[in-house]
C-alpha cells in the first residue's frame, strides 16, 4: 500500500501523475493512487481544484487541512478498507456530485470523521458491502448516508456522536442499528430530505432543524424501551401517509417556522412513564396540512401534552389527540386539540390538570372505572362544513363549554349516563336523540344558536353533589327545538329563561328527596305546557315562583300520593307571581298555595278534599280551592257532509264542545257530555235533525239548532246554567227540555209544524221565550226557584197548558206573559211561594186593573193570554200565592168576572168578542 499526496498547487486531474507525490509538499510524478493506495490533500496541496475526471477506488481519503475544491463532477470515489476511512474538514470545497462509496465488505469497523463542513460542501456516503460496524465521529456532518447493495453490517452506537445528515438518510433490510443517544440532525435547507427505514427502529434521537422537507418513504419507528426525543426545530416534516412511531418525547418547544405534514399517516407515541410526551407550547408559527393524528398509549406515570399551552393556541393549529391508557394520568392541561378521543382500556383512568380547547369532537370511550376527569373542555369550532360530536361513556368533564362559532354544531353520541357539572352553550348544540345530564346548563348569551332536544329525551338537572342545579338562558340569538321533550330536575335548581317556552319541565325523578325548583325571574314571562311530577310517591318537589314573574302552563300533573304537601308559591312571602292559563280547567294536588295569581281565562282548581289535600296558605287570586272537579276535555269541530251525517257523540271529563255540524241531508243523534262545561253549537242540516242532547255539570248550552225537516228531542241537563237557543225547523220541532242547577233559559224554538212540549226546571231563574209554531204548541212548563218566566208562546193552532212557578227564600216571581194562539189556549197557571199579593193585571184582555203603586213585589201575575177562539177558549187563568196580600179593588167587580168566567166555559158558539177569563183563587 502507497500514499499518494495531492501537490497540483492549480487545477489539475485526478488521474495525471502530475498531480501527486509520495510525500507530503514533494515532487509530482508519483503514480495515481490506486485501490491499494491512500490519497491525501492537506494544506501544501494548494488551493487550486482537484477534478475527479473519472470514478475511482482507492483505500482512505484524508482531507484535512484542504482549501482547495475537490469537484466531483458526476464520478465517484470508493473506499475499500477498514477502519477511519475518511477524515474530512471545514475548510474545503466541493462540487458537483460528491459521493464516497464504501466498499470493504470485511466485518472490521469502519469510521468516518467528515468535520463539519457547511451544507454545501458536504459529501454524501454509500456502505454497499461489510459486515462490520459503522461509526461517525462527534461533530461529523455529511450529505447522504445511505446502506444498499450487500452491506449487512450495523450502525455503530452513536453515544455522544452528533451526527448532521443534509441529504437522505437510507436504511437497508438485513442490517441492523445500534441504540444510542447521539443525535441525528436532519439539517438541509432546501429541496426534500428523504428517510427510508426498511422496517428498522431508528433507536437515537432524531432532530429536525434545516427549513426544507424531510419526508418519510416508508413507516418510521424511533425508539424501543429507552426514551428518544424526536425534535422539529424548522422545515416541514412529511410523514407522506405513513406512521412515525416514538418511544419517548416529541419536541418543538420554538415559535420557529415549522409544519408536520400528515396526509393520512399518524404520530404514535408508545412510551409508558412520567414525562411531557408531546412538548409544543408555542405553536404561533406551526401550521399543518393533512389529517393530524397524534396518539398515546402510555400504561403508568404522567402523560402530559403540551400544545399551544404557552403561544400561539389557535383552531387552524389543532391536532386530533388520542388516548389509549391504562392506570395512567393523562395531563393536558389547556392544549388546542382538534378532536379529543378517550379509547377504551382497562384500569383507572385519570384526567387532571386539564382544561383543553377542542375544536372538533370530544369522545371518551372508557367503560372501565374513571376518576378526576378534565377540569373542562371547551368546544370551540368555527368549522361549519363539519359536524362535531360529544360521547363519553364514563365521567365527563366537570364543565363543558360549547363556544364555537355561528353555525357549527355540536351533537352528543352515547352519553349513557355522564354526568358534566356544567354545560355552557354559546354555539348550536343538537342531543341527537341522546339524554343530556348536567349540574347546570347555561345558555344566557345573545350567540346566535340552536339548541335541539330531540323528541322523547331529556336535559336533566342533577346536581349529585347536594346542591342546587341551574338551568338559565337568553332567547336573544337562540333558536329552541324541543318538541316531545323535557328538561328534567332529579335535584334541587332554578329553571329560567325570559320569554322560553318549554314542551315539558319534570320534577323529582330518581330520589326520595324533596326537591325545590325555583323558575323564572322579577319581571320576566316564560311557558311551560307542562309541569310534570315524575315521583316515587314518598316526596314531592317544591315549585317556587320568582316574585312578580310570569308562568304560562297548559297542564301540572302530579303523581304523588304520599300525603306530603308541598308549596307553590314564589321567592319573596306576601309578593305575588303569576300563574297564566288562557282555557280549560288547570288542576293541582298537594300544595300550599301562596301568593300565587291566578289568570288567563281557564279555571284553576285546586281542592282541600282528599286525595288532593291542597291547602290555601293566602294572598292568592282566582283559585278555586271547593270540590274536587274531574279532568279532561272532548271537542267534535267542523263535521260537513254533501250527505247525511251519523250519529255523533262527545264525551268529556271536562269542558266539552261540539262545534259546526253541517249537512245537505239528515243528521243523526247528536250528544255531548261532559263533567264541566257543555257547548253544542250550530247543527244545521237540508234535512231532519235527530235527538240532541247536551249533558254537562256545569253550564249547558244547545245553540243554533237549525233543520228544513223535523227536529227531534233537544235536551239539555246542566249542573249549573242551562241553555237552548235557537231550535229552528220547517218541519215538526219535538220535545224541548232544559233542566239546570242554576239559571235555565229556552230560547226561540221555531216550527212550521207543531212545537212539542217546551220544559224549563232551573234551581236558579227560568225563563222560556218566542215559542212559536204554524202547528200546535204542546205543553209549556216553567219551574224555577229564582224568577220564572214564560214570554211569547205564540201558535196558529192550539197551545197546550202553560204553567209558570217560582220560588225563593224571600222572594220568586212567576211570569206567564203574551201567550196567543189562533185555537184554543189551555190552562195558564202562575205559581208563586212566599210572595206579596198577586193580581193580574188588566186591559183588553187583562181581567183585573191593579194601580202600580198597590202591588208589592215580588209577584206572580198573568199578561195578555189572548185567543182567536177558532174552535177552543182561554180555559183557565190561575193566580195563586201563599200568604197573599190584597190589594184595594172592588170585590163585586171580582166576583161579577168570577160569574163570567164560569159561564163561558160552557159556552157552545164562537163568542162575537174575545172571551177573558181570570179566577182568583186565594188562601
Amino acid at each position: 500500500m502507497a500514499a499518494r499526496f495531492w501537490v497540483a498547487g492549480g487545477t489539475g486531474n485526478w488521474t495525471s501523475t502530475s498531480n501527486w507525490s509520495a510525500t507530503s509538499g514533494g515532487a509530482s510524478g508519483a503514480s495515481v493512487p490506486s485501490t491499494a493506495d491512500t490519497a491525501t490533500f492537506n494544506a501544501l496541496s494548494g488551493a487550486g481544484t482537484a477534478t475527479v475526471n473519472s470514478s475511482v477506488t482507492i483505500q482512505t481519503l484524508t482531507m484535512t487541512g484542504f482549501t482547495g475544491t475537490l469537484a466531483f463532477g458526476t464520478n465517484t470515489i470508493s473506499l475499500n478498507s477498514p477502519g477511519t476511512i475518511f477524515t474530512g474538514a471545514s475548510t474545503y470545497n466541493v462540487t458537483g456530485t460528491p459521493l464516497i462509496r464504501c466498499t470493504y465488505s470485511g466485518g472490521i469497523a469502519r469510521t468516518i470523521n467528515a468535520g463539519l463542513p457547511t451544507e454545501a460542501n458536504s459529501i454524501s456516503f454509500e456502505f454497499v458491502a461489510g459486515t462490520g460496524s459503522t461509526n461517525f465521529t462527534t461533530g461529523t456532518a455529511i450529505r447522504s448516508l445511505v446502506y444498499s447493495s450487500f452491506f449487512t453490517g450495523s450502525k455503530a452506537s452513536s453515544t455522544g456522536t452528533t451526527l448532521t445528515i443534509y441529504g437522505n438518510l437510507t436504511f437497508k433490510s438485513g442490517m441492523t442499528i445500534a441504540a444510542g443517544s447521539g443525535v441525528v440532525t436532519l439539517a438541509a435547507t432546501s429541496g426534500t430530505q428523504n428517510i427510508v427505514s426498511a422496517g428498522l427502529n431508528l433507536n437515537f434521537p432524531i432532530t429536525f432543524s434545516g427549513t426544507a422537507t424531510y419526508r418519510l418513504q416508508d413507516a418510521l419507528a424511533v425508539g424501543t424501551t429507552t426514551l428518544r426525543t424526536i425534535t422539529l426545530t424548522s422545515g416541514t416534516l412529511d410523514l407522506n401517509n405513513f406512521t412515525l412511531t416514538n418511544f419517548g418525547i416529541f419536541s418543538s418547544n420554538n415559535n420557529n417556522t415549522r409544519a408536520i405534514a400528515f396526509g393520512t399517516g399518524s404520530y404514535v407515541n408508545t412510551r409508558s412513564a412520567s414525562a411531557t410526551y408531546w412538548d409544543f407550547p408555542d405553536i404561533t408559527n406551526f401550521s399543518y396540512t393533512g389529517t393530524p393524528n397524534v396518539s398515546f398509549s402510555p400504561t403508568s406515570g404522567t402523560c402530559t401534552i403540551a400544545h399551544g399551552t404557552s403561544a400561539g393556541g389557535a383552531e387552524a393549529k389543532a391536532l386530533n389527540f388520542t388516548f389509549g391508557n391504562s392506570n395512567a394520568i393523562i395531563a393536558l392541561s389547556s392544549s388546542y386539540v382538534l378532536d379529543l378521543t378517550l379509547l377504551n382500556a382497562p384500569g383507572v383512568h385519570t384526567y387532571t390538570n386539564s382544561t383543553p380547547t377542542i375544536y372538533g369532537s370530544y369522545s371518551n370511550q372508557n367503560t372501565f372505572t374513571s376518576i378526576a376527569p378534565f377540569t373542562s373542555i371547551t368546544l370551540a369550532s368555527t368549522n361549519t362544513s363539519r359536524i362535531n360530536f360529544i360521547e363519553s361513556t364514563a365521567a365527563l368533564p366537570a364543565i363543558v363549554n360549547v363556544s364555537g362559532g355561528t353555525g357549527t354544531i355540536y351533537k352528543l353520541l352515547n352519553l349513557l349516563g355522564s354526568y358534566a357539572s356544567a354545560y355552557n352553550v354559546s354555539s348550536s348544540l343538537d342531543t341527537n336523540s341522546r339524554n343530556l345530564l348536567c349540574n347546570a346548563f347555561n345558555f344566557n348569551n345573545s350567540n346566535t344558536k340552536t339548541i335541539t332536544v330531540s323528541s322523547g329525551n331529556r336535559i336533566e338537572i342533577n346536581n349529585n353533589s347536594g346542591g342546587t342545579g341551574t338551568f338559565v338562558g337568553s332567547m336573544v340569538g337562540t333558536t329552541l327545538s324541543l318538541t316531545g321533550s323535557k328538561v328534567q330536575f332529579a335535584s334541587s335548581g332554578s329553571f329560567n329563561v325570559p320569554n322560553g317556552t318549554f314542551p315539558e319541565l319534570n320534577i323529582g325523578t330518581f330520589s326520595t328527596n324533596q326537591y325545590t325548583v325555583t323558575i323564572g325571574s322579577s319581571g320576566n314571562t316564560q311557558t311551560i305546557t307542562t309541569i310534570n311530577e315524575n315521583s316515587n310517591g314518598s316526596s314531592l318537589g317544591n315549585i317556587v315562583l320568582a316574585a312578580n314573574s310570569t308562568l304560562n302552563v297548559v297542564d301540572m300533573f302530579y303523581t304523588n300520593t304520599g300525603g306530603i304537601t308541598n308549596p307553590l308559591t314564589t321567592t319573596v312571602s306576601g309578593t305575588q307571581a303569576t300563574l297564566n292559563k288562557t282555557s280549560g280547567t288547570l288542576i293541582v294536588n298537594q300544595r300550599n298555595i301562596k301568593d300565587i295569581v291566578a289568570i288567563g281565562g281557564a279555571v284553576f282548581s285546586a281542592p282541600t278534599d282528599p286525595p288532593y289535600n291542597n291547602i290555601d296558605g293566602g294572598n292568592n287570586i282566582g283559585w278555586n280551592f271547593g270540590p274536587v272537579p274531574v279532568n279532561g276535555t272532548a271537542n267534535v269541530t267542523g263535521v260537513q257532509a254533501t250527505g247525511a251525517v251519523g250519529n255523533i257523540t262527545a264525551t268529556g271529563a271536562a269542558n266539552t264542545d261540539l262545534t259546526g255540524v253541517q249537512s245537505t241531508s239528515a243528521v243523526g243523534t247528536t250528544t255531548a257530555s261532559a263533567g264541566g262545561n257543555v257547548t253544542l253549537t250550530g247543527v244545521q242540516a237540508t234535512g231532519a235533525v235527530e235527538t240532541i242532547t247536551a249533558n254537562g255539570n256545569a253550564n249547558t248550552a244547545v245553540i243554533g239548532v237549525q233543520a228544513t225537516g223535523e227536529v227531534g228531542t233537544v235536551t239539555t241537563t246542566g249542573a249549573a246554567s242551562a241553555n237552548i237557543l235557537g231550535v229552528q225547523s220547517t218541519a215538526t220541532a219535538g220535545t224541548v227540555t232544559v233542566f239546570g242547577n242554576a239559571s235555565t233559559s229556552i230560547t226561540g224554538v221555531q216550527s212550521t209544524g207543531a212545537a212539542g212540549a217546551v220544559i224549563a226546571v232551573g234551581n236558579g231563574n227560568t225563563a222560556v221565550i218566542g215559542v212559536q209554531a204554524t202547528g200546535e204548541v204542546g205543553t209549556l212548563t216553567v219551574n224555577g226557584s229564582g224568577q220564572t218566566n214564560l214570554t211569547g208562546v205564540q201558535a196558529t193552532a192550539e197551545t197546550g197548558t202553560v204553567t209558570a212557578s217560582g220560588g225563593g227564600a224571600q222572594a220568586g216571581n212567576a211570569y206567564p206573559t203574551g201567550v196567543e194562539a189562533v185555537g184554543s189556549v189551555g190552562l195558564v197557571t202562575a205559581d208563586g211561594s212566599n210572595v206579596a199579593p198577586v193580581l193580574p193585571n188588566g186591559g183588553i184582555g187583562y181581567p183585573f186593573i191593579i194601580e202600580p203603586d198597590r202591588i208589592y213585589p215580588p209577584r206572580h201575575a198573568v199578561a195578555g193570554v189572548k185567543s182567536a177562539y177558532a174552535k177552543g177558549i182561554v180555559s183557565k187563568i190561575f193566580a195563586t200565592g201563599n200568604r197573599t196580600r190584597y190589594a184595594s179593588v172592588s170585590l163585586e167587580k171580582m166576583m161579577q168576572d168570577v160569574m163570567l168566567n164560569l159561564l163561558s166555559e160552557q159556552k157552545l158558539t164562537q163568542p162575537t168578542e174575545e172571551e177573558l177569563v181570570a179566577t182568583l183563587l186565594m188562601d
